[in-house]
């Protein structure tokens, strides 16, 4: 059985291949990050693409894997956000939180 944390970022991960939303991964520090962007990359199929922190997947459908300190990038794009981690300071959420058209749990 997988842990925890690996086992929800592969089912967000399923989601978006359903859906085709985008979706960004707000991760609480550095070390979430990176172990998260290597769970997304062990999980492309072939077809897919990555780059950066950004992977597209075929037929349709996003991931971004960012800091909680990054700023939301998607201006004129909807997006759907899942937060990463173990999170101290819930005020780098709220500007996730306030442009984000759904929070997944």
């Amino acid at each position: 059985m997988l842990p925890p944390h690996i086992q929800k970022t592969l089912e967000y991960f399923q989601w978006v291949r359903v859906t085709g939303e985008w979706l960004v991964l707000v991760c609480d520090r550095d070390e979430t990050m990176t172990e998260v962007c290597r769970i997304l990359t062990a999980a492309l199929a072939p077809v897919d693409k990555f780059s950066g922190r950004t992977a597209t997947l075929q037929p349709h459908g996003h991931v971004s894997v960012v800091a909680g300190v990054d700023d939301p990038f998607l201006k004129d794009q909807a997006f759907v956000v899942a937060f990463m981690g173990l999170w101290m300071n819930t005020g780098e959420m709220g500007k996730w939180r306030s442009q984000a058209s759904k929070i997944l749990d």
